[in-house]
């Protein structure tokens, strides 16, 4: 009975060719114009905290020295060692691990300082600057701000950091120019390093408070020495702009779209079908499930036509690890088709339905990340979004198209999407047999 109206309602849905278009193609083409704007938006917003891994390969007086002015700058939480295991031991970042935590979402910027640091700038500051050694970067592209904030604040640091070094370098250079005795540059030496330091302290006190982000968005003088920066996902990417926005687009859609088709149970009502359905053998939990399969079904479909159509349009990479994006968008389109029965079960007629659901979605989707990405939004709006459903189903997505993650780093979000349908479901089962059964 429960195959014979999956089938029944999969015939209504695809007989209806005005709302299969509106469907497969409107979603379609809305994605091509998010990606579109996503791909030329600026970036821009207020960091109220960075956690920026250092991996100091050099451990010479001047990386130190730069390390100490980067923790006392107020956004930034600096991480210098990780946990091993499950014990309380930590042992010190390095390149690699610093690569693999952003790589994995576990920060998304890290600072490399090279382990021929402060030789590069004795042998080279002043003279070549192409030879000088570079700071390294390591960034996630999918939160690009704190990466930009970061090489600000860094620019910035820098300054303060080579201020004695630039006194020394240029005691030495005047010396040499000048055919100075070696007693009176050393006292020269010694006097302007005296300076230097207390200007660095001054510059601490002013430059170092809460308000320095707002000089880390660029602009002004460039950086003394070359700083790199590398994005760590974004560069095995065909189409990083696509990835990052695919998810987005489809979860809003497909909400969308289950909501519509959810609410056919009050067009039955309407139409008078409904009645002899009820009135048949068939149980309440045999006519809630067809009309989540029938439903889960066209969702499913919808959201694969969707990433067919990025893969071939815009190199989304959807056969990279092709079971788990079928496993995700199955328990995707399960929850988000219990979540629409739940409010179909909840109103009383189809404008209730387009009105709420409306709402609902549009809700979801703003909080939970499908309009605006949710690392642009402040802290405590991030952990309010984790209690829409976009948010889950997003993260799971970002996981496979982004990370490149397969099913077992995925399995968190489709638990939580699958005890959130299941939820649903009970609750719309409770109120459908109270209103049709009772």
């Amino acid at each position: 009975m429960t195959l014979h109206l999956i089938a029944r309602d999969l015939r209504i849905i695809f007989k209806d060719r005005g709302a299969m278009f509106l469907g497969f193609a409107v979603p379609v083409v809305l994605f091509t114009v998010f990606v579109l704007i996503f791909g030329g938006m600026g970036s821009s917003g207020d960091i109220n905290s960075i956690h920026l891994i250092v991996v100091d390969e050099d451990d010479s007086p001047q990386s130190r020295r730069l390390v100490s002015l980067l923790e006392k700058l107020e956004p930034l939480r600096i991480r210098k060692n990780k946990k091993t295991g499950d014990s309380e031991e930590q042992i010190p970042y390095t390149a690699a691990t610093a690569r693999e935590a952003v790589a994995a979402g576990k920060v998304s910027t890290a600072l490399v300082i090279p382990e021929d640091f402060a030789r590069g700038l004795e042998e080279h500051l002043f003279a070549d600057y192409d030879s000088l050694p570079a700071l390294t970067i390591l960034y996630d592209a999918a939160v690009p701000i704190e990466s930009q904030v970061v090489r600000g604040l860094l620019q910035q640091v820098v300054f303060m950091s080579l201020t004695s070094t630039w006194a020394v370098k240029g005691i030495d250079i005047m010396a040499q120019e000048l055919a100075l005795d070696t007693d009176t540059s050393n006292r020269m030496t010694s006097w302007m390093t005296e300076v230097f330091e207390e200007v660095e302290q001054i510059q601490e006190a002013e430059e170092a408070g809460p308000d320095s982000t707002e000089a880390a968005g660029g602009g002004g003088f460039g950086s003394p020495i070359p700083i790199k920066t590398v994005d760590v996902l974004g560069e095995s990417k065909r189409s990083p702009v696509a990835a990052m926005t695919a998810a987005q687009v489809v979860v809003m859609f497909l909400l969308f779209s289950v909501m519509y088709s959810a609410g056919s149970i009050l067009q039955e009502q309407e139409g008078g079908t409904l009645r002899r359905l009820l009135i048949s053998p068939m149980t309440d939990w045999q006519f809630l499930l067809a009309k989540v399969g029938s439903t889960t079904i066209f969702g499913f479909f919808q959201i694969m036509i969707m990433y067919l159509y990025g893969w071939i349009v815009f190199n989304v990479d959807l056969f990279r690890d092709f079971p788990a994006v079928v496993l995700m968008t199955a328990v995707t389109a399960v929850s988000a088709t219990a979540l629409g029965l739940l409010l179909a079960s909840l109103c009383r007629s189809m404008k209730q339905v387009e009105s709420i659901s409306m709402l609902v979605v549009l809700s979801m989707s703003a909080i939970g990340g499908s309009m605006i990405p949710r690392f642009l939004m402040p802290k405590w709006m991030q952990d309010v979004g984790l209690l829409s459903f976009n948010a889950w189903a997003i993260d799971g997505f970002y996981k496979i198209f982004w990370r490149e993650m397969g099913i077992v780093e995925i399995l968190p979000q489709v638990g939580v999407l699958l005890a959130a349908g299941l939820v649903f479901f009970f609750i719309a089962s409770h109120f459908f047999r109270q209103r049709f059964y009772a």
